[in-house]
């Protein structure tokens, strides 16, 4: 691994995400790094050319790999549009109704069937703020991700410990766009699990959350929960 990150907690909740990886052979170094680096937040990258092995027919495993994918990913570069089968990757996912995700490292814009796509622009070196704000911008486009949150909630609500309840607290507030159902569904988790309202770090968390989107909080629970705030 070129690039350590710290360990993500929301690895323990997503499954692979299958992502396809276009980009030039001029850039292959950065598109493996992107990869590996991607990897350590469950993405399962096929780096495209890079990832096949002598002998296999290497067009029909383009086309596959880019129909069951859950993510398209474009490595933009001036080196992008020169080589020899990027346009027709970007082609064959337009084909397949994909939406296209553009990363440039350069200046160059997206271009032709991705020119209506916004890009996102990352350093040479691959900052890990960068690297974690992408991953974490992609998982909100996929089926797995758009669940997380409500499986984080159903584990604290479950937390059979302290340790358990503080860490599904940590893992939760990852995030930071709730629902209204889930604001309401992690008071409910506070006011009836004591491994909650016991943990030292989950109470304090969880009420400062709370205190923060009151006005989506159920009347019922707010008078439950004032005796929480009355110190």
């Amino acid at each position: 691994m070129i690039l350590v990150l710290s360990y993500n907690p929301l690895l323990i909740f997503l499954t692979a995400v299958e992502t396809f990886l276009s980009h030039s052979d001029e850039d292959k170094k950065i598109a493996r790094k992107l990869a590996d680096n991607l990897a350590i937040y469950g993405f399962d990258v096929f780096v495209a050319h890079d990832d096949i092995e002598i002998g296999d027919e290497w067009e029909e495993i383009l086309k596959e790999k880019i129909k069951r994918c859950n993510l398209f990913l474009v490595l933009l570069s001036k080196n992008f549009h020169k080589a020899r089968f990027t346009d027709h990757e970007i082609g064959i996912a337009t084909a397949f109704n994909k939406q296209i995700f553009p990363i440039r490292i350069d200046d160059v814009k997206p271009y032709g069937f991705m020119s209506k796509f916004q890009a996102k622009k990352i350093s040479l070196n691959i900052d890990n703020n960068e690297i974690r704000n992408l991953a974490e911008r992609l998982i909100k486009f996929t089926d797995e991700g758009k669940n997380v949150i409500d499986r984080v909630i159903e584990k604290l609500e479950n937390a059979n410990s302290f340790n358990e309840a503080n860490y599904a607290t940590e893992i939760l507030f990852e995030y930071t766009n709730f629902t209204y159902k889930q604001v309401n569904k992690i008071a409910q988790a506070f006011l009836s699990n004591p491994q909650i309202t016991g943990g030292w770090t989950a109470r304090p968390s969880i009420l400062d959350f709370l205190a923060r989107n009151w006005e989506s909080v159920d009347k019922e629970y707010q008078s439950r929960l004032k005796k929480y705030y009355s110190y």
